[in-house]
This record gives structure tokens, sequence and C-alpha cells, in this order.
């Protein structure tokens, strides 16, 4: 720390010098540093709030107007007023304030005109405080980074038994049900001639039920392993992905009156092929799937920048449910007639989230509903 003798006021605060100004004096109290301002004598004319404190911190007491630096020392300091010239010319100096205490290091400033030393003092132990603050912050960060460490490991634990989960259920689950479903069929082709048009009836819907409770599983497994599969990053053509679309609805769409609109080129995006074409698809299905009874359906699919919107005309949604749909299970139009299991739109939220994109939705019902993706590139 260099001090600089324009640091120097030219009055004590308790005894006016002859030619000072308290404004100066003022000016040193607003310095965070410790300071002392000192005659030729070695006497103090002033020091500043900081090393105020100090002193008092140090030795008890706070010193008068005109104390000799001598007095403010813990014990004898012979050759003091030579080792503070030395310490004005960029030598070092050490100040003992009270017994059993380190020294105090000063920075010594000497200005000829006025005749006065400005000391500038350094709190070794306010020192030894703030290092051992950061020692204790340096430890909280080990033990979080320790924690951090821990909590990934058993992510990572967890993960794996949901992969082992999801591999029972794929075999456990669903090869049942499709036995299921066929022998529902067995029995409809070769007995159904002698069964009763209540029993056919009650055959269908169990078999209705059975692929119900297959997609079911299906989604549910998509869902659990988005929150664990690796997903590698790729350039992904979002006009080949219409184009996929529109085989996949466009026939269903015509039939209705309807049509998927694309007003311009959507390009590439950054992402997982499959996982975007999933979000799509779903997004686009939902708005075939709950269109509106008395008109046709249309699709539209724009892009403008890094937003992609889907929008419809369908049945649409109340405003307060715009975060809800997002929910696993949930289902708006339960008396649409429209099937689903719910996860469809829960599916779109987690692709968007492994992507590092958004995605909400607006809606009104009977106008429609808007999903936009924002977050692209």
């Amino acid at each position: 720390m260099n001090i600089s003798a324009d640091l120097r006021p030219a009055q004590s605060r308790d005894r006016p010098e002859a030619g000072g100004g308290n404004g100066r004096d003022e000016m040193l109290d607003l310095v965070p540093v410790p300071l002392l301002r000192l005659g030729r004598d070695l006497c103090l004319r002033h020091l500043n709030r900081a090393a105020e404190r100090l002193l008092v911190r140090q030795t008890g007491r706070s010193p008068p107007s005109g104390a000799a630096l001598g007095d403010l020392l813990a014990g004898p300091r012979p050759g003091l007023a030579v080792d503070m010239a030395a310490a004005a010319t960029g030598g070092q100096l050490g100040l003992r304030l009270a017994p059993g205490r380190p020294p105090v290091g000063a920075q010594v400033a000497y200005d000829p005109g006025a005749g006065e030393y400005v000391v500038a003092l350094s709190d070794s132990s306010g020192m030894q405080t703030t290092l051992r603050r950061l020692r204790l912050e340096q430890e909280a960060l080990s033990r979080s980074a320790h924690l951090d460490r821990e909590a990934r490991r058993a992510a990572e634990a967890r993960n794996r038994a949901l992969e082992g989960f999801s591999a029972m259920a794929a075999h456990d689950l669903r090869q049942p049900l499709r036995n299921i479903r066929h022998l529902l069929d067995f029995l409809q082709e070769d007995h159904g001639h002698a069964l009763a048009p209540e029993a056919t009836d009650l055959v269908g819907q169990a078999r209705d039920c059975a692929i119900g409770l297959a997609g079911l599983v299906d989604d549910l497994l998509t869902y659990a392993r988005l929150g664990w599969q690796e997903i590698e990053m790729e350039p992904v053509d979002l006009d080949a992905l219409a184009g996929q679309l529109h085989l996949d609805f466009g026939e269903e769409l015509r039939q209705q009156g309807g049509a998927l609109t694309i007003p311009s080129p959507l390009g590439y995006v950054t992402g997982a092929g499959g996982l975007v074409r999933v979000l799509l698809s779903n997004l686009v299905g939902n708005a075939v799937k709950y269109r509106h009874p008395d008109r046709a359906p249309c699709v539209t699919l724009a892009r403008t920048g890094g937003i992609l919107t889907v929008a419809d005309n369908g049945r649409g949604f109340p405003p307060e449910e715009a975060e809800h749909i997002f929910d696993p299970f949930v289902r708006l139009h339960r008396g649409s007639g429209a099937g689903g299991t719910g996860f469809g739109l829960a599916v779109c939220r987690a692709v968007a989230e492994r992507h590092g994109w958004t995605l909400t939705a607006h809606g009104l019902p009977g106008e429609g509903a808007t999903f936009t993706l924002s977050g692209l590139s």
C-alpha cells in the first residue's frame, strides 16, 4: 500500500493546528485504512476512525490528541525516530501496540513542507481473521462439492435402477398385454359366432382396454427414459420432419376438410432427430385429435428465428390450464371421444427440457391452441 503525502490533513480532530483545516481530516476519516498523522516530533495530530477502532481493539483505549507515538506502543522502542525516517524512504516498520499481540505493520510517508508523517497501519489480526474466514469458506465449498458428487452418484444409481425397471416393464408388462389381446382376437375369430351380442361387445371392450394399457406402458417407458437416456445432438432437418408429418396426418386432415400448413421453410435445428420428431408428432397429433367438431381442422407449423409454433383451430383449453396440461396423465377433453393416455404433452415438455428449450402453451376454449417452442439454435 503506497501512502501519498497528498493525503495528509492539516489539523487534529481535537486540537486545531495553525494553517490546518478540518475538511482534510474529515476526508481522512472516510478512508477505510487505519491512518495516523504525526508531527515531526512523532506526536499525534490526527487519527482517522479506522485507526481509532484498531487502537481501541489492540489497547483498549483511544489515545488523546498530541500523544507521542512511543506512548502508544507496548514498550520502549529505542531509535523510533530513525526507524520512522527510514520507513519513509521505503523501509519496513513494525509497531507492537499491546503485549502478547503480533506487531502491526506500518507504511510511512513524510511531507517535508508540512513537517509531518502519514502512517498507514496494517492490522495483522484483521488479516488473520480474513484468512480464517477464507479458509472456512474454502472448506464449505469443498464439503458442497463432495455433497454434489455424492448426489450425482446417487442420481446415477437411481438412473440405473430406472433403466432396469424399464427393461422389466418392457418385458414383463408389454408381453402379457400382447398375449391378452391375441387371446381376445382368437376368441372373437373362433367363437364369435356362438357369442351373444352383449358378449361380443364385452370382448371388444376388453381388447380396447388391453390396447390402451399397452399404449400407456409405452408412453410411461418413453417418459421415464427421457430423464436418463443419453442423446446425441446433430443437425436436424425440420423440413424433412414436416414431410413425415404430412405423411402421418395429411390424409386424416384431408378427410376432415382440413390441412397442415407450413408457410415457409423451417430450416435446421441442433437436436436429437428421433426426439424432435416425437415432439412435433405429438404436437401436430394433438391438434388433429382435439379438432373442433364444427369446423375443418387447420394446423399451422411455423418458425421465426429460434421460435417454432404449432397452432390449431381446435377445441382449445382454459388459459389457467396452460401449465397443467403438461403434467402426466392429464387429459382435458375426456368426453370428446379422442384417445390418448395423457402423456403426449408431458413427453413434449421433457424432450424440450432435455434440449434446453422452453415449451409453453396458450389456448382459449373453442378457439384453438398454440404451442411455442423457444430457444432453438
